[in-house]
């Protein structure tokens, strides 16, 4: 991310890379911390009306809790509503694992998981190159989701839409 933020190919973009806190000693501060964080980047990203959330793990499994020290590695769903502000467009980021069922069933669970949590998940590009990912789209204009139609016309067999959108 620092590479794209250094070369100014998005010169209007605002970059948040403040470390999720996930050593706080003891414990239960980890909580705390994280709620303090989440303040933090809400407050820098107020003003966007498109946020592209890449977590390295992606969206956090049911039943992770803060006070692990691996859930740095994820964005709970808590976290990416209280992104979403009033309903901006998102890009959230999801590592797929070897889940049960495959990815697209995983695809599936993840999209009724933000759902379920009031969340308007608008489609998914999935890359399947070597290590599947999937790029969530939240509250996706036409426009965003055209563009997103078309990177999986460009890539083909790499990269397709998924589109999620239900009523």
């Amino acid at each position: 991310m620092h590479a794209i933020e250094k070369s100014g190919v998005l010169p209007n973009a605002i970059f948040v890379s403040d470390r999720i806190p996930c050593e706080a000693e003891p414990f239960s501060l980890r909580r705390e911390e994280r709620g303090i964080w989440i303040e933090g980047v809400k407050s820098k990203l107020k003003d966007c009306n498109l946020l592209f959330l890449d977590p390295d793990n992606g969206v956090a499994p049911e039943g992770l809790r803060l006070t692990q020290r691996r859930a740095g590695k994820s964005v709970t769903i808590e976290e990416v509503k209280a992104l979403q502000g009033d309903s901006r467009a998102m890009v959230v980021y999801h590592h797929q694992t070897r889940s049960q069922g495959g990815h697209l069933n995983e695809i599936d669970f993840l999209a009724m998981r933000l759902r379920e949590r009031g969340l308007h998940v608008s489609g998914a590009l999935r890359a399947k190159p070597w290590s599947p990912r999937v790029f969530f789209i939240l509250n996706g204009d036409q426009e965003l989701l055209d563009r997103a139609k078309h990177i999986a016309e460009i890539w083909g067999s790499w990269i397709s839409w998924i589109p999620l959108s239900r009523s």
